[in-house]
């Protein structure tokens, strides 16, 4: 998604819409019924409110989401941008308004039934992911690593794995639909966060940044977290 301000009175929003097949991004952004909702549109609306300006959203590529902003005559990109060394040399972040967490899940009808069942256990991650959680936490298991996700879960039912690590929007969005099938051991803060992204030396990115603050700090944040990623099933 793309906010554009500055200048202007209005924020321009775009926003990716298939990222990772459609899984996860669904939670963060997604069309309903002719309208975009989700995680991030609800951040930035929330963003656009307490500075008084009113936003717009349209569509762009998930490649768009990486150019600098001033390039796309644009202020602010958010759209579940991961923060990273490389694209700091070129942008500047907000502070992380997102942590990615991963659930430990596995099978309801073995007597795997808390975590410390798993240790030295094989474990499912998807290759992309491996990064995200720490060295420390992972040698607790046999990690097996994966192209894809339905093959990993392919390998949980069918008890080549022990268990399987899946990012928190991944597991709101499966397993849900799979009541009594599956069952979530833990779930663990990663290394992977999300920033708001600017050009650099902008100005917003002060206020951003008090705003995320803010609502972190008056509950608002956390009831947008609460009604998007709601573990609780």
């Amino acid at each position: 998604m793309i906010i554009k301000t500055g200048k202007y009175n209005q924020f321009k929003i775009s926003n990716f819409f298939s990222y990772f097949f459609g899984i996860c991004s669904l939670l963060f952004g997604f069309k309903e019924d002719g309208n975009v909702e989700g995680f991030d549109i609800d951040i930035a609306r929330e963003i656009a409110k307490r500075m008084d300006k009113e936003i717009e959203i349209i569509s762009i590529t998930w490649d768009s989401t990486y150019q600098i902003p001033e390039d796309l005559k644009l202020d602010m990109i958010i759209s579940a941008v991961p923060i990273t060394d490389e694209k700091e040399n070129l942008v500047d972040f907000s502070s992380p308004y997102f942590v990615m967490e991963y659930m430990l899940v596995t099978l309801s009808e073995t007597d795997i039934k808390i975590k410390e069942d798993l240790n030295g256990k094989a474990i499912g991650i998807l290759k992309t992911e491996k990064n995200c959680l720490s060295e420390d936490y992972l040698l607790n298991y046999k990690i097996e690593s994966y192209d894809d996700i339905l093959t990993m879960f392919d390998n949980l039912r069918n008890k080549n794995v022990d268990g399987v690590l899946i990012s928190l929007p991944i597991g709101v969005n499966m397993l849900p639909g799979n009541k009594g099938i599956y069952i979530v051991l833990e779930v663990v803060k990663s290394n992977k966060e999300f920033g708001i992204v600017f050009t650099k030396g902008s100005a917003l990115k002060e206020e951003v940044n008090r705003i995320l603050e803010e609502i972190k700090e008056d509950g608002t944040y956390d009831d947008i977290y609460n009604k998007w990623f709601n573990y609780n099933f």
